[in-house]
This record gives C-alpha cells, structure tokens and sequence, in this order.
C-alpha cells in the first residue's frame, strides 16, 4: 500500500511538472540567432503570451521593434513591421517550441529569407 501511495504522489509531481512546463509556453525572454546568407545576427527576443496570443519586442543591431502572433500546437508565428526606407516591411516568423528552444524561418517581407534559433535565456 504505501509503495502505491508513493508512487501515486511521484506521478502528481511528474504531471505537475509537465503542466507547468506546457503553461510557461513561450513567455520569457530568449537569445535569438538568425542565419542569414550575409552571416549570423544575434538578437534579443522578450515574448508574453496570453492564452494563444502571442505579444512582445525584438531587439537587434538594428533597433528594436514590436511584434504579435499566436503560438498554439507548439507552433509559434510571429509577424513585425519595420520601416525599410520609407516603405513599411512585414517580416514573418515561423517556428516551433521545442523544451527551451524555438527553431523555425523568417520571411523579411519578400525581400529574402533565413532560419532562425532561439534559446530561453537563464
């Protein structure tokens, strides 16, 4: 009886991590690193999410700027707009969680393209 209980309660810990690792989603701060055809950019990334809506800033060398989107099903997307000479430019990311690392692509408004890596920043 007490090995039963015992391993009853080791279970509501293991499944009490879990959810709190599922509920932690994408909020938080992350180091990003992008790799383009020019090089590699490292960037700065703060996420807040609210249910499925996704909020929050990036920050690289080239300023920094808003952004929103969705992460649901492990899949985030994320969309910002930057001025690029006058001319406004939606750049669009794509990608997905997986434990502390989002992995996925960035559409810079048509103009090219790079993969991307986040990880959580401790």
């Amino acid at each position: 009886m007490r090995l039963l209980r015992t391993s009853s309660l080791v279970l509501v810990v293991l499944l009490a991590a879990s959810f709190a690792a599922a509920q932690a989603g994408v909020s938080g701060k992350w180091k990003l690193n992008f790799q383009t055809d020019q090089g590699a950019v490292d960037a700065d990334l703060t996420l807040k999410q609210d249910g499925e809506k996704v909020t929050g800033s990036l920050n690289s060398p080239q300023g920094e700027a808003p952004l929103e989107g969705t992460f649901k099903g492990g899949k985030l997307v994320l969309s910002m707009s930057v001025d690029a000479g006058g001319q406004a430019l939606t750049i669009t990311f794509d990608g997905a969680l997986e434990k502390d690392t989002l992995k996925g692509n960035v559409d810079f408004g048509g103009f090219g393209s790079a993969t991307w890596t986040a990880t959580r920043a401790k």
